[in-house]
């Protein structure tokens, strides 16, 4: 909560979105620390805030002054005033106008002595004094100046502007507002002399937009919105459409919003008659394209000729595309066709043919090669198209695979470029006139391929994954972004990628046709790409357009790793060199700047403030909490997971990458260099402030870690003992050590089989180092928190100066139903979960099956997952079941199905959480477990099962379970999670 304003008898304060205020909630002010008598409130929500106002029955408030404000006598901010306090806000922009208000502690009202600069340039228009209908509710109404302002012209540029509200007599800055002009629109020319299209201020979606129309530099008549579904469906605004006829007498045409007149955001159009009929023309979108860029449509009137320099460096760029005449574009497109072999996946054919006609000139020619394939639909889809005389179709007799096919295509071609499309593709609006562009951009180029989700070297986000992508929701998101950012960007690659190739005319004329040597496919089009290079042609990938490629479609994932695996054989044969070529590629990764720059609009397009979470490489509890509160926070902040690089996990990445950065809801890995890692988690973590969050130091070079952490602040979280602790686990001897002194710790990790443990380590000066290190960035935290009070007071016994706050962690459910153990079952089902190696109770495993197992007792052993000597427990006992590792969403189900009774969880250190506990609750099995850690702390605390003595003899356990079974001690139970839980906070509160 943050104070806005002090006025006389009233206070006035504003509280972010989402923080919720009740009116049965008890306020209360000091002054002075003295309570100030409240005559009454009122709650006020406007423009995503929240305004409380108190009106306070107490005249005698003067500066210097300290107020407090309580709800239910919690204190949630504090504030200190003296005589020259002053506060105001620049709120929003309305119709072309700043607006605000400002305050200063006293009962005079301000007068002339503010003002506001953009960009340090002070502005001269004249203020307006404007009532706030949020502010009536105080009592010194003129305390509270409302204002606005005219936005100089110049600001209409497109780019985002500073303007600051300053106090004349002391030039401070009361409050600084970033605005860039957001008008999206989109602009269309018919055949019948008719302009129409859609335009919506980004900022206020719901109020229709006042615009005019320009004719020859003058303004001619306003524009009326009206509502248009399909972009109202898209976009949820208002009404957006308008439509209007070429004037006979018009040269240029242009439109503008009426507020600013002088500044269009589409056009100047330059007209003229056509001389003769023409196919298509272009159509040019304006603002920030979310949907279409370019697209084909029929005309016999008018053409666009030229475009003019309008308003943002975005739209520039786009312009550039059109600034070349219709006359010089058109041979370009006319001389290319696009061919289609077509074999299987009804579904994702379909997908692909109405994305190509939605997207592509209607010009170009398609030809579709149907490969007798096993689908009948596919052929009756295909013959319905050429009827519609949509496509060219070739129609192979038997089944000839993709090289063979293609050539029949490119018997075709008549001279013309082609580009290869398999049919389990999307492509984008514009992509052909992009391509087009790219193959024209460099002599000698032989192929040129767009990025894709599935495009091996040329794939995005990640390169050489296949990248899961939704093309309704994210192909034109991506296509966009990259389309801007990337603006006819191409970057030299060793091949082309056959999903979606370019292939010049001059190179087919030189290289030939495809050979047929390779079968049904797999290698064809890296074959066609050696050959052009032995002749001295090129190939271009195309980082600004984006294209969705499924993959395996046709021939099915088996059947594609045989086809590949077989004729990659036959390419290390004919081009020795080839795999060399590409693993260089990948190491330079050269596209890498190219990915970053889509990935950086795209977490600046969210819109949200950004959260990074520094943790470990590993899997495990940790990794659980991380992914968990992502997901919590999702729709509030955007989560990401910045981890050491690991090049065992990442098979020819970059080879001088030291972290990863993973957002999980975009899909996004970027490998990060150490040269570029603090500005681009700057660049990441621009929009919004919220302090990094500290999991793990594992694995982190130290100084590296230091760099990351000295420019951003930071909570931290304990989740293990790895701070103070190589092992991890404070283990030593298969037993807990018991954080023992440091000398101890020296012989501990000497014996060279932790996961830390080293040269270095192996000396008391080097872990005292390590413990040192450590100590410091805890110490270095906003805040660390801890979720057990086990946690907690294990890492106090080595940093005893430490803050630690307990918070548990927060799990989607929160109650448990946990179910009893009949006593007179006649045979007990006892469970494990997870790994279980020697810390989390092997040992005790082994004794209990062994003692199951030599006195036939009535106990069916299961192990939900794993264990260190699988081969050893089952030689000692045949009856153990051992499922094997499984994924933590399956849990439930592999407890249910092996009808578990009680699950024993016999870890032997003081573990931090134990989401094992968690998961056995979920399912609504009972826990048994040793008295140590914070497993006992949990069943404790909220009940759910039984705790033994940590003493316990490992061979007495089976004994001990079945006495608590039969004196009834495993009743059906509630487990309340929130039953005096304490209230996760990540955030401290704001204070002015």
């Amino acid at each position: 909560m943050k104070f806005l304003a002090l006025v006389g008898q009233g206070a006035l304060f504003a509280v972010r979105s989402g923080f919720d205020i009740k009116q049965s909630e008890k306020i209360s002010i000091e002054y002075n620390g003295l309570n100030l008598p409240v005559q009454s409130t009122h709650i006020h929500r406007a423009h995503n805030t929240t305004y409380l106002s108190a009106v306070l029955a107490y005249e005698g408030i003067s500066a210097p002054a300290r107020f407090s404000v309580k709800f239910d006598d919690k204190t949630v901010a504090t504030q200190s005033v003296d005589e020259s306090h002053l506060v105001g806000r620049i709120s929003r922009v309305v119709k072309g106008r700043l607006t605000g208000w400002i305050s200063r502690l006293g009962l005079s009202a301000i007068q002339d002595d503010y003002y506001v600069e953009a960009d340090g340039i002070r502005l001269d228009g004249a203020f307006q004094v404007e009532p706030r209908k949020e502010f009536r509710f105080v009592s010194n109404a003129r305390a509270l100046d409302g204002f606005s302002l005219a936005i100089p012209s110049w600001c209409y540029d497109g780019n985002e502007h500073l303007f600051s509200l300053k106090c004349g007599s002391s030039k401070q800055d009361v409050h600084r507002f970033l605005w860039r002009h957001e008008i999206k629109s989109q602009i269309e020319v018919n055949s019948e002399g008719v302009i129409s299209g859609w335009c919506f201020d980004d900022r206020n979606k719901s109020q229709p937009l006042q615009v005019v129309l320009i004719v020859d530099g003058e303004v001619s008549s306003d524009i009326t919105c009206f509502r248009r579904d399909d972009v109202t469906d898209v976009f949820s605004c208002g009404p957006s459409g308008f439509s209007f006829k070429i004037l006979p007498h018009a040269r240029s045409i242009a439109i503008a919003p009426k507020y600013c007149p002088n500044v269009p955001f589409a056009g100047p159009f330059f007209l003229e008659n056509a001389k003769s009929q023409v196919n298509s023309i272009w159509t040019a979108i304006r603002g920030v394209r979310i949907a279409d860029q370019l697209a084909g449509r029929t005309t016999d009137q008018s053409v666009v000729a030229s475009f003019r320099n309008t308003l943002t460096s975005v739209r520039e760029r786009n312009e550039s595309r059109f600034r070349k005449s219709l006359a010089d574009d058109l041979p370009a497109l006319k001389k290319t066709v696009v061919i289609v072999p077509v074999y299987d996946g009804y579904a994702e054919v379909k997908a692909c043919f109405e994305s190509l006609f939605k997207g592509t000139p209607r010009f170009v020619e398609v030809i579709a090669i149907d490969d007798c394939g096993p689908d009948p639909r596919i052929s009756s889809y295909l013959r319905d198209l050429e009827a519609a005389r949509k496509i060219t179709l070739i129609v192979n007799e038997q089944n000839m695979g993709f090289p063979r096919s293609v050539n029949r295509g490119l018997e075709e071609r008549r001279g013309r470029s082609v580009v290869l499309l398999n049919a389990d593709t999307v492509v984008p609006d514009g992509w052909l006139e992009r391509l087009t562009a790219a193959a024209q951009s460099k002599p000698y180029v032989a192929s040129v391929t767009p990025l894709s989700n599935n495009a091996t070297i040329l794939s995005y986000p990640v390169m050489n994954f296949e990248n899961p992508l939704d093309p309704e929701t994210q192909l034109t998101e991506i296509d966009g972004i990259a389309s801007k950012v990337n603006d006819k960007l191409t970057i030299e690659v060793p091949v082309g990628v056959g999903f979606c190739m370019y292939m010049t005319a001059k190179a087919i004329e030189e290289v030939g046709n495809l050979s047929e040597e390779w079968g049904r496919g797999y290698g064809e089009e890296v074959d066609w790409c050696m050959r052009a290079r032995d002749l001295g042609y090129v190939h271009l990938a195309a980082a600004d357009i984006f294209v969705c490629h499924e993959g395996s479609v046709s021939f099915g994932a088996d059947t594609r790793k045989k086809l590949v695996a077989q004729n990659g054989l036959l390419l290390g044969t004919k081009y020795p060199d080839y795999l060399r070529h590409v693993v260089d590629f990948v190491r330079e990764d050269p596209l890498r700047l190219a990915r970053s720059a889509i990935d950086l609009m795209r977490i600046e397009a969210v819109g949200l403030p950004v959260r990074v979470h520094v943790t470990h490489n590993f899997s495990g509890g940790t990794q659980v909490h991380v992914r968990e509160f992502i997901a919590r926070r999702r729709g509030e902040e955007l989560g990401c997971l910045l981890r050491p690089y690991k090049a065992a996990d990442d098979w020819g990445q970059a080879v001088d990458a030291v972290a990863t950065l993973r957002i999980p809801d975009l899909n996004i890995r970027v490998y990060l260099k150490e040269s570029d890692l603090v500005e681009f988690l700057k660049r990441v973590t621009a929009h919004g402030n919220l302090p990094f969050i500290l999991h793990s130091a594992l694995s982190w070079n130290e100084k590296l870690i230091d760099k990351i952490l000295g420019n951003f602040s930071y909570d931290s979280v304990i989740h293990d003992y790895a701070w103070f602790c190589p092992r991890i686990q404070t283990f030593h001897d298969r037993t807990f050590c018991g954080i023992p002194h440091v000398e101890k710790c020296v012989q501990c990790v000497r014996l060279g089989t932790a996961p830390q443990d080293n040269q270095v380590l192996s000396t008391r000066e080097g872990l005292l180092g390590y413990v040192a290190r450590h100590h410091a960035l805890l110490r270095n935290a906003r805040k660390i928190s801890a979720p057990s009070e086990t946690a907690r007071a294990m890492t106090l016994r080595r940093f005893g100066d430490l803050s630690i706050e307990v918070h548990p962690h927060h799990e989607a459910d929160s109650a448990y139903q946990i179910r009893g153990i009949d006593p007179k079952a006649a045979i007990l089902t006892m469970g494990f979960l997870g790994a279980i190696g020697v810390q989390k109770g092997f040992d005790v495993l082994r004794a209990i099956s062994r003692e199951v197992h030599e006195r036939s007792l009535p106990i069916q052993l299961v192990i939900i997952g794993y264990t260190s000597d699988d081969h050893l427990l089952r030689s000692e006992n045949p009856d153990l079941v051992i499922t094997g590792p499984y994924e933590r969403r399956h849990v439930r189900t592999l407890i249910s199905q092996h009808h578990l009774d009680c699950i024993l969880l016999p870890s032997l250190w003081p573990e931090t959480y134990c989401y094992a506990l968690s998961d056995a609750w979920s399912a609504g099995v009972p826990v048994v477990t040793f008295d140590i850690g914070a497993t006992a702390e949990r069943l404790r605390r909220f009940g759910g099962g039984i705790v033994l003595p940590e003493g316990t003899a490992w061979p007495t356990i089976p004994d001990t379970i079945l006495d608590h079974i039969r004196s009834g001690d495993f009743r059906p139970q509630a487990v309340d999670l929130n039953h005096g839980r304490t209230i996760e906070v990540i955030e401290e509160i704001a204070v002015a």
